[in-house]
Parts: structure tokens; sequence; C-alpha cells
């Protein structure tokens, strides 16, 4: 059994007495079966060029070709579509994680030195929510690779959180008003708060440093001082050159550990952000 349908282009479906059918066709154009309503007006229209249907317009060969196109796509998108689509690829981080960077910088804050003190001040309990939930997390796991990385993610927040407990900005609202002008023209937020809170904590611990540096001193010198009345006065100055001698110990030491803590938390800050997913 055959038969053929022309809708602007030679098509024709073969039937096989098994039941398969195949279609041949030039603009892959579709023959439906004897009993369908489409095939029937197919048919009847085909030989006079005119559209199936109530409206008996002419027909248009390049209309048709596109009208046939249009099905033809339509079919592949079917097919296409019906297929597994891949899997909503969800956000990378942890809810601890999200947590941790929501809070990490101050963006939805306005830039003020109020707000500069007030992020310093709670930083500590950030890092130690993180350490918190990172490490209760990792106790719940299976043990490998994904478990280490996140109990050495509770390590290095641990440490970060001894690292700024009890931070407080000791510098000036003026000086803070300062630096915050001239990082104003970072149009990326997340980088103006990382620039200023950097330039804010070097600025901060330095001057800390050298409130300290200055009470050892005079603290010191005001002693030797005293004591110095009741000797000779060659003792008086080696007692004063030995004074400046430890003054100058005491600034390398205190200079070199204000150095070593700032560093060190930074390393540990990038290797946390490594292990979280890198930022």
């Amino acid at each position: 059994m055959a038969f053929s349908c022309s809708r602007g282009a030679h098509a024709s479906l073969h039937c096989a007495s098994d039941g398969s059918r195949t279609l041949e066709t030039q603009d892959e154009a579709q023959c439906y079966s004897d009993k369908s309503p489409m095939r029937k007006a197919a048919a009847e229209a085909g030989s006079a060029g005119q559209y199936p249907g109530p409206s008996n317009k002419r027909h248009d060969p390049g209309q048709a070709s596109g009208q046939e196109d249009y099905y033809a796509r339509y079919r592949r998108a079917n097919t296409t579509t019906t297929s597994s689509s891949p899997p909503f690829q969800s956000s990378p981080f942890t809810p601890e994680d999200q947590l941790y960077l929501h809070h990490r910088l101050p963006i939805q804050q306005p830039a003020t030195a109020q707000t500069v003190r007030l992020h310093f001040a709670r930083l500590s309990a950030v890092y130690q929510g993180l350490a918190d939930r990172c490490l209760a997390r990792a106790a719940a796991m299976s043990p490998g690779l994904a478990r280490e990385r996140r109990r050495r993610m509770g390590v290095l927040a641990t440490a970060l959180a001894a690292r700024y407990r009890g931070c407080s900005v000791v510098l000036s609202d003026g000086f803070v008003d300062a630096v915050l002008a001239r990082h104003a023209g970072i149009r990326r937020p997340s980088r103006f708060w990382e620039r200023v809170l950097d330039e804010v904590e070097i600025a901060n611990a330095s001057w800390s440093f050298i409130r300290l540096w200055i009470l050892i001193c005079i603290t010191q010198s005001i002693i030797i001082i005293l004591a110095s009345t009741l000797l000779a006065p060659a003792a008086q100055t080696a007692l004063a050159a030995a004074n400046v001698f430890a003054c100058m110990w005491y600034t390398t030491v205190l200079w070199e550990k204000v150095h070593a803590r700032y560093f060190a938390a930074k390393a540990d800050e990038q290797e946390l952000h490594d292990l979280m997913g890198g930022l």
C-alpha cells in the first residue's frame, strides 16, 4: 500500500504489510494516516494548490515550505526537550559558607567610621560562628578529603577568631573618614571594603604598637632615672645607655610580632578562602 500527499514538496509514505512505514521527502514534509482529517484535507487541496480548511485562498509554495520548516523545527524541538535536562547547578557554598560571606564585609552598610568600628568589633564572632559550624559539619561527615577540608576550615576560622578577639579600632574618626574618602573611587563594593578595612587594620595595628612602645619606654625610663640617682655618674651613664638599647630591642621585637601576626592572619584567611572555593 502506498500513497503520496503534496504540500509544496514531493513526499510519499509507504506502508508495508507488517505495519512499518517509511517517509520519503525533500523538505521534511509530514503525511498523516488515511483516517487523519488533516491528511484528507491535504489530499483534497493538494491538487488545487490550496490550503486545507474553510479558507480557499490560493496556495503559496514558498509560504507552505516555510510552514513545513516550522513544523519540522517544532518536531525536532519536541524530541529534544523530552530528553533529560541537566540538573540545576546549585550554589557551591554550604549554608555556613554563605553566612560567613554575607558578614565578611559590610557591603550593605553605609561607608562611615562607625561601620568600620562595628565591623572589627564583631569580626571575631563571624569567624567563630564559621568555625563552630564547619567543625560540626566535619564531625557528621564520613572520612575522606571533604571531611579533612571542612575540618581544616574550622581550624583556620578558630585561629582567625582568636586573632580578632578583643580587636577595637583606636584610630580617630577623622583618620577613618580620610581612608574612606581615599578609596571612594572604587566602584566594586567588595573591592572598596577590602581596601578600606585592610588599610585601617594596618594603621590600627601600627598605632597600637606605637602606644605600647611609648608606654614601655616611658615607664622603664622613669624607673631607671629614679634608680640612677643613688648611683655614681659613670653608672648613671651606663644605665642610660642600657635603657636606650632596651628601648630599641623592644621596638624590634614588638614590630616583628605585629608584622608576623598580620601576615599570619592574612595567610590563614587566604587559605580559608581557597578551601571554601576561592574568593
